[in-house]
């Protein structure tokens, strides 16, 4: 038998969409930590990881990238996603998500993971 094919998977956009949840639970920890008021929709994140995201933001706003101010940047950031993704309208899997998982769960041929940003 030949080696398995890694299936890697993204999250948001690929698998679920969330709503901008994680956009506005970056924004509010920004604000509430931090007390900038900045539009990060200046910055293109898209597939980046947390500490490259991390890292931009707080270079973006004049901050410096120390391990501290990183810190209480993401537990700000992971303490408020949930209150965005409850706030916002309700996150859906995409259409065609479900089945494709199905196909794949249990082939032996095929190992799964996530590789996200996030």
């Amino acid at each position: 038998m030949s080696s398995p094919k890694l299936l890697l998977w993204d999250i948001d956009g690929t698998l679920i969409v969330s709503h901008g949840a994680g956009f506005r639970a970056m924004q509010r920890a920004l604000r509430e930590r931090f007390g900038r008021e900045v539009d990060l929709r200046r910055i293109n994140w898209a597939g980046r990881t947390d500490s490259w995201i991390v890292a931009e933001v707080l270079r973006h706003v004049g901050l410096p990238d120390t391990p501290e101010n990183t810190r209480t940047y993401l537990d700000a950031y992971l303490s408020l996603l949930p209150v965005e993704l409850r706030a916002g309208p309700s996150g859906q899997l995409l259409p065609g998500v479900a089945e494709l998982l199905a196909h794949v769960h249990g082939r032996r041929d095929i190992v799964q993971g996530l590789l996200t940003g996030n």
